[in-house]
């Protein structure tokens, strides 16, 4: 059984989660036209990785970013 898969590349913006949202959104928005049956995004996509306290205040814990976009 083959399956199509889309691999999303994306320059991670550290502690901007409101532009990677909006990026991710588009890039969706492009792979979706493709048909895929699996999409993989980067690694920390949504707040980038770095290591600081502040971490967990952009963190989404409760999935709340995802149903806002």
């Amino acid at each position: 059984m083959k399956k199509r898969l889309t691999i999303i590349q994306m320059d991670v913006h550290v502690n901007d989660v409101e532009y990677n949202y909006t990026r991710v959104q588009e890039l969706l928005s492009q792979s979706l036209s493709e048909n895929p049956d699996i999409i993989v995004l980067p690694e920390t996509w949504n707040t980038g990785f770095y290591p600081s306290k502040e971490l967990i205040n952009i963190a989404d814990r409760n999935e709340n970013e995802l149903n806002h976009y």
